[in-house]
Formats: C-alpha cells, structure tokens, sequence
C-alpha cells in the first residue's frame, strides 16, 4: 500500500496515523514494515501514468490511455481509450478484465445483443459492448459521479450508451445481456430484478464476488430465477469469481 501525504507532517505523525488504521483492520502495527521517502512534488504530476500501459484483455480489446499517442493497436483490435479517474473500471482489476472477456465472448455469437451494464462505474464495459457490436447498450449507476464520467468515456470513444442513475426495478426493457459487477450483497439484494431484466434466450453475468461468496449470489440468483434459470459458467482470476446464467 502507498500513500502520498503533505510533506509537512511530522513522520512520528503519519507513523501513528497508520498504526491506528491498522489496527481498525485487525492488523498488529509491529507485523507491518512501513518505509517513509520524500518526493519532489512536480514527479506527482506524470510519475502515476506509469503504472497505466496499453492493456490487453481478452482476444481484442485492448484498454489504452490517452496520453499514449504513441501506441499502435493490433490489427483487429477493439481499443477503448480511458484513463484512471474517479470511478470504478480500468481493466486492471480481476473483475472488470473477467467481465470484458465475457462481454468479447457472447457478442462474438451474438452480435447485435442489447446490453445492460448494471453498476457502470467509469463505463468500461458498457463501452466496450458498444465497441464489440451490442445493439444498444444502457449504463446504469447509483452514483451521480460515476454517471458524469461514464458519459464522458463515451464521448471519447465516440459511442452511444444510455446513462443514468434510473434504478434497475424501473428500466422498462428487458436485454439480452446483463452484466453486473458491483458486490456480492448486492448482487442478492438484486437477484430478482436481475434475472427480470434478462430477456428470454439472454444471458447475464456478474462479478464483484469472491470464491468464499459465491455460493450464496449463485443460490440468490438460481432461486430468483426459477426452474428455466441454470448457471452456465464460472470464470476465476486470483481471488475473485464471474457468474454466468441463462433461461
């Protein structure tokens, strides 16, 4: 874990500041190696993009910074230009790369599919479907902010997605593919309205759960879904699992 700080706090300070934090988290302070350095304050302002590179996810879809003018996609390549900002999804994370590699798969057989992205976040996934051939794509997210940066995301890469913060039970239509990643609580508190908004023959994944949860968002959304409902796939990265259901 990094943290950045004002130079002008005392290290003694900051020293117990952590200590106290990691004891909140149950940790014990002397278990912990903490390292303090100082940096000039003009490498803040470049030195983070170093750790954002073109990322490939999948066959395709590669996720690519757009302050990297230099870099030259593959030839069939589907880039999405995103830079980190203040919501959620930027391939980097297990459950957005499970996620887009799911999106890649079903819209490879069924091009043209509507696709809802509950939970959109930075809009990564709702703009890759749109980028991969869904036929109308709908973003929804409870976070006013993370609305504000989705739409800005699909501007820059030049894709139409219908974003707002419309709760899921009051979305009139149905998609042929759903996907959710956001936690596993609300995963269950969601099951039902989930499985309502998959269309029949559709597909809806959904992540943000991990292996020690899965057995319960599985039986939230099998009992949700009923005797047509089954569980299609599992896909895990390291710690964290992606559902896959269909009627």
């Amino acid at each position: 874990l990094r943290v950045s700080y004002d130079g002008a706090l005392a290290p003694a300070e900051v020293e117990a500041a952590a200590a106290a934090g990691l004891a909140e988290l149950g940790l014990e302070p002397h278990a912990v190696t903490t390292a303090l350095s100082e940096r000039a304050d003009e490498a803040w302002a470049t030195a983070w993009k170093e750790h954002f590179r073109p990322l490939q996810l999948g066959r395709r879809v590669w996720i690519v910074p757009s302050w990297e003018q230099a870099f030259t996609p593959p030839a069939q390549a589907c880039v999405l230009t995103l830079d980190p900002g203040m919501a959620f999804g930027t391939g980097q994370h297990e459950t957005t790369a499970l996620c887009l590699e799911w999106l890649e798969r079903e819209l490879a057989t069924h091009a043209g599919a509507r696709l809802l992205d509950v939970g959109c976040g930075s809009g990564i996934l709702a703009i890759a479907g749109a980028k991969l051939g869904a036929g109308g794509v709908v973003a929804i997210d409870n976070d006013p902010d993370a609305v504000t940066v989705c739409r800005e995301n699909t501007r820059l890469n030049g894709v139409t997605v219908a974003t707002s913060t419309t709760p899921l039970a009051e979305l009139p239509d149905p998609a042929e593919l759903v996907v959710a990643n956001i936690l596993a609580e609300t995963l269950i508190t969601l099951a039902a309205e989930l499985v309502r908004h998959t269309a029949p023959g559709g597909r809806l994944a959904v992540s943000g759960v991990l292996v020690e949860q899965a057995d319960a968002v599985a039986a939230a959304l099998l009992a949700a879904g009923g005797e047509t409902w089954r569980r299609l796939e599992q896909q895990r990265r390291g710690s964290w699992v992606l559902l896959a259901f269909g009627r």
